[in-house]
């Protein structure tokens, strides 16, 4: 298992109270590049490992409710440590060289799986999603098969305005083009979230959405609110997951926090709001080096900073206060 930079704090306070929170295995990164590009993220928010031999992957294809033999993906005898990560990436290597999933995303994986998509060949094809495919991760619990995670909705596939393969949008209704909503097309399919983007769970995400979003399966789910994006291709951000699942480490006190970072994903200008007076923001880069460091004035909750020189990308901002401090994750564009 590959050694990963994290950082998570709870905000609220109620979180280390409740059992039903950070209490299971949940995807923290879903990943539909072009090509053969495809990758899921484990994420342990416990405090103790967890096997993976209990879990399995579902690909629900193209809306069913009942899954293909050959969808359901049982998950290797191996073990992500508490706070760590488990990267699966698509193996394609029985269909030639020219279809492999590029070097930068293949490094990422501790397992490569699932090893044809043609639909004829009678192999795995759980990692073949392609935007309008739900995912559920499941875990035998007694002899029954339970959901910890569901990515997208049971029994729905997202269409676009000329039919065939789309994704799920942050637009209403979320899964089909609505002429009538006076949104161009060309301008609805440039917000697809999950087709040709590379999507990570939100800080605030503590657990794994256990139920399906709702019936009769008909524009439920908005991804935008569980999960940010960063553009097609982008895997530099497997392999790490912020949470808000720990408790405050040594020298920082227990006290609830509230604070927001807006917008997110941020272009120019990231605003930040804290509960308590901000002594200090630093931002860090994944690779946790320091590209930022902002005293405000004294007596103010509410700053601001540029973004301006910094690339495109995940950042952690680190917000400092008397009464504790707060990490919040941001996607800069």
């Amino acid at each position: 298992m590959k050694k990963i930079f994290y950082t998570c704090l709870m905000v609220l306070a109620g979180l280390a109270a409740n059992a039903q929170n950070c209490s299971d295995l949940f995807i923290s990164e879903y990943v539909e590049g072009s090509f053969n590009n495809k990758a899921l993220e484990i994420y342990n928010p416990t405090g103790a490992a967890i096997n993976l031999s209990d879990y399995r992957l579902i690909r629900w294809s193209n809306g069913t409710t009942v899954a293909a033999a050959n969808e359901i993906l049982p998950l290797p005898n191996a073990t992500v440590a508490s706070k760590d990560v488990y990267v699966i990436v698509i193996n394609t290597t029985d269909l030639g060289t020219d279809t492999l999933p590029f070097a930068d995303l293949a490094v990422k994986a501790d397992v490569q799986l699932c090893t044809s998509c043609d639909p004829n060949s009678g192999s795995l094809r759980t990692m073949c999603f392609n935007g309008d495919d739900a995912i559920s991760l499941e875990k035998n619990v007694n002899g029954t098969w339970e959901y910890v995670d569901i990515f997208g909705l049971i029994g729905e596939q997202p269409t676009g305005s000329t039919g065939g393969t789309a994704g799920w949008t942050n637009i209403p209704p979320y899964s089909s083009y609505d002429a009538g909503s006076g949104i161009p097309s060309n301008v609805y399919f440039l917000r697809y979230w999950t087709q040709n983007q590379t999507m990570i769970r939100k800080s605030g995400v503590v657990n794994g959405q256990k139920v399906n979003p709702g019936a009769p399966y008909a524009g439920l789910w908005n991804p935008a609110t569980q999960w940010d994006t960063l553009p097609n291709n982008t895997f530099t951000e497997l392999g790490a997951h912020v949470c808000d699942c720990n408790t405050v480490g040594v020298g920082e006190n227990n006290q609830t926090l509230t604070a927001t970072v807006y917008p997110n994903p941020a272009t120019n200008v990231v605003n930040v709001r804290m509960s308590d007076d901000i002594k200090n923001i630093t931002v860090f880069n994944m690779s946790g080096q320091l590209v930022l460091d902002i005293t405000p004035e004294n007596g103010i909750k509410t700053t601001k900073f540029d973004t301006n020189g910094l690339g495109a990308g995940l950042y952690l901002v680190r917000i400092e206060t008397a009464k504790g401090t707060a990490i919040r994750k941001v996607t800069i564009n």
